[in-house]
């Protein structure tokens, strides 16, 4: 692969066909934060879901199938917000050759606007990117 910083950027609107890359994105840097508030949010889900086929032994088979029901449920969910959000519509990126290697959400509310989620690949961390996003926005 090539050295991301020895080329330009762009600096552009998100389109549809981009809303997986920028999930990814965020999917990358939630499992970075120090909090790692997902993977607790994940555990917490996983033993319970653990416990309840557990305790569906002991209840019978019909309550096991509720719980599965339940889950696939829950699942199915998740990934149709997935697929119908329009949330990629208030994000910016920065392309560099053809890849998105940055990205923030510009939400505006009136009269002012709000960024957040402003979110750099790691191996194109300290070059400016982001502050470039940044800048461009404000």
């Amino acid at each position: 692969m090539s050295d991301l910083s020895a080329s330009s950027y762009i600096i552009r609107p998100a389109i549809a066909s981009e809303k997986w890359q920028i999930q990814q994105l965020l999917t990358n840097f939630a499992w970075e934060s120090p909090r790692r508030s997902r993977q607790l949010h994940y555990g917490v889900v996983g033993c319970l879901t653990a416990l309840g086929i557990s305790f569906s032994f002991l209840l019978g088979l019909k309550f096991l199938l509720e719980v599965v029901g339940l889950a696939i449920c829950g699942i199915a969910f998740l990934f149709l917000k997935i697929i119908f959000s329009q949330e990629w519509k208030k994000f910016w990126i920065v392309e560099q050759e053809g890849r998105i290697v940055s990205c923030g959400k510009l939400w505006g509310y009136g009269t002012y606007s709000v960024l957040y989620d402003v979110l750099v690949l790691p191996k194109c961390r300290r070059q400016g990117r982001g502050s470039a996003l940044v800048k461009h926005l404000t």
